[in-house]
């Protein structure tokens, strides 16, 4: 049964040393309230006399209600404008390398109309540290920021298909009330391409019609 409490960040200790024990024991991270449907709410008023605010805990009980496809990441985020460009492309592999979900970069234009690129990384909210520390050792950044972002995802599976150029690895994803999608392997039908002497696309479609009819089987 999770346990969600609410605190506020105050300039004083607002805990016992006993209180904060019991909080570093039962808690697993901190931020936005998780999915879930409560069943009691506890309600704590403390002795002290806060300007402007009630000085108050809430504790909530209840059962977990995970929607399907649903949770909540950490995006890291740098602006830079003074780096060889050729430093990026092993800079993603090393992000992509240590846990990062997703990496990409945009054109921006920064203070002194001078162009530069936004680095965005998605991850884990317990990759974080070990993320900003490559982005602050591998490029000219002098700092980062990042924010916690709830997101939805398809449930995927990565499958083989067989076409007449060789076996193909293709990711099937889904979720309910949207449907099925099929993405053939890039560096696969790319490989079976130029071994037959074929167009990429072509190996691309015969890929997506030869798994099209495997899930029609399911």
């Amino acid at each position: 049964m999770p346990i969600t409490t609410e605190v506020i960040d105050p300039d004083w200790g607002s805990t016992t040393p006993t209180g904060a024990a019991i909080l570093s024991f039962l808690s697993r991270r901190f931020g936005d309230m998780p999915h879930f449907v409560p069943e009691r709410i506890g309600v704590g008023a403390g002795q002290r006399e806060i300007e402007g605010r009630p000085n108050i805990l809430r504790v909530f009980t209840g059962e977990m209600h995970e929607e399907a496809g649903r949770e909540v990441v950490t995006v890291v985020e740098t602006n830079i404008d003074d780096m060889n460009p050729q430093v990026y492309g092993d800079l993603v592999d090393r992000l992509l390398g240590r846990g990062a979900l997703d990496v990409f970069m945009t054109q921006v234009i920064m203070k002194k109309t001078r162009p530069g690129i936004k680095l965005t990384v998605l991850c884990g909210g317990d990759r974080k540290e070990d993320l900003i520390a490559i982005i602050l050792r591998e490029t000219t950044s002098l700092g980062v920021r990042w924010h916690e972002v709830s997101r939805m995802t398809m449930q995927r599976e990565v499958r083989k298909v067989g076409t007449r150029y060789g076996e193909v690895r293709v990711k099937v994803s889904g979720l309910e009330g949207v449907g099925m999608k099929v993405v053939p392997e890039y560096e696969d039908c790319r490989r079976l391409a130029k071994k037959a002497g074929v167009p990429l696309i072509e190996v691309i479609e015969e890929t997506k019609r030869a798994a099209a009819n495997l899930i029609g089987k399911r």
